[in-house]
């Protein structure tokens, strides 16, 4: 069972005049990709404590 998330965030990201680094065969590639977008959203769950034993409580 999961906790209620601790922590949210969105995001975007735009990137103009992006080069890519590849490599292809023994070659490394710079190539232009002109642009790029990113845009999202995240969650963050803290961890749970496990539960002490309870010998009482079956």
């Amino acid at each position: 069972m999961l906790s209620a998330p601790t922590g949210a965030s969105a995001f975007y990201y735009e990137h103009t005049d992006l080069q890519l680094s590849q490599v292809v065969g023994l070659i490394r590639e710079i190539t232009n990709a002109a642009a790029a977008e990113v845009k999202g959203t995240e969650l963050e769950d803290a961890p749970r404590r496990p539960r002490a034993h309870r010998w009482w409580a079956r």
